[in-house]
């Protein structure tokens, strides 16, 4: 080992006496360094920006966890309250002949009156009422129906223990769309393959288009350049990563399941590249600058040494 090193000191010396070979071994030295210091520093901000995507992401799935979750609670808040209003109790339990005309009536304009305070036009009110009705249990949750997806409480009137009547109160998925467009982000909800079956052929014809594979939107009910961009990725990548990113839009995707826990599609969350102030951009600001920095850096230390 000693030898080693007086064989280097040696070859040191050497090298100061022939200043052209000691220069260029500097400069490919410092090269060196500078390849060197900048993969490092390449990997720990990729690194860095990887871990700020992944988070976004969870804070995307939270957020529409939770909007999933208050809207399908709503329409059974709704539900529930109708159940106990004694105007509509003494209406489903009457013998006037006229009380079904009456009902239909009251449906239509509770309908209205929760558009109104709402500000939301995607929801609907039924009742049904028969003498024998079987469904007792309360159903609330997201399913899919002629019209599509929707969010339902289905709960039943009682009299003397037994239900007579039910209560439907539905709200359709594309009510989202309003809110994710009030935070600069695009808001997609896809049906599969399974679930677009259950969809009226009119409403499948006329409405829905196919996007992916396996998957069919309501292409009227979103911002359509976004249904476009759909088009171009790799939904399957995406399903596999959980995100994506382009020189368009950030995406997150997330299976949505319905009252019996079977898979009835996908959301896909996103915002958009060209937003001033959106995270995509500040992550790509913050590993340029950072970048830049270290490289200035190492470049001065460099120029000190010599």
């Amino acid at each position: 080992m000693f030898s080693f090193i007086k064989w280097v000191g040696e070859l040191v010396q050497s090298a100061k006496k022939k200043k052209g070979l000691w220069f260029t071994i500097l400069s490919l030295f410092s090269l060196a360094g500078i390849f060197l210091s900048l993969y490092f520093v390449n990997f720990l901000v990729s690194d860095v920006a990887k871990k700020t995507y992944e988070n976004q992401k969870n804070q995307f799935e939270l957020r529409l966890k939770n909007q999933l979750f208050f809207h399908k609670e709503r329409t059974l808040a709704i539900a529930t309250t109708l159940t106990q209003n004694k105007e509509l109790q003494d209406l489903f339990f009457s013998d006037d002949k006229n009380s079904s005309n009456k009902i239909k009536k009251s449906a239509s304009s509770l309908e209205d009156r929760l558009s109104r305070t709402l500000d939301n036009k995607n929801f609907s009110v039924k009742f049904l009422r028969s003498e024998k009705f079987a469904e007792v249990r309360i159903i609330n949750g997201l399913d899919v129906g002629d019209s599509g997806a929707y969010f339902v409480a289905n709960l039943p009137f009682t009299k003397s223990e037994n239900a007579v009547s039910n209560i439907v109160v539905k709200e359709n998925i594309e009510t989202l769309v309003k809110l994710f467009e009030s935070e600069k982000r695009e808001f997609v909800f896809m049906l599969n393959e399974s679930s677009i079956n259950k969809v009226s052929r009119s409403v499948k014809k006329n409405e829905y288009k196919k996007i992916f594979e396996t998957n069919y939107v309501k292409e009227g009910a979103y911002n359509k350049s976004f249904v476009k961009s759909l088009k171009n990725i790799d939904f399957e990548m995406l399903k596999e990563s959980g995100y994506l990113k382009n020189k368009d839009y950030f995406y997150v995707v997330e299976s949505v399941f319905d009252i019996d826990g079977d898979e009835i599609g996908s959301v896909v969350i996103a915002e958009s590249m060209s937003a001033e102030n959106s995270f995509v951009n500040l992550v790509k600001n913050l590993v340029n600058s950072v970048t830049t920095v270290a490289l200035g850096l190492i470049v001065s230390m460099i120029l000190f040494l010599f």
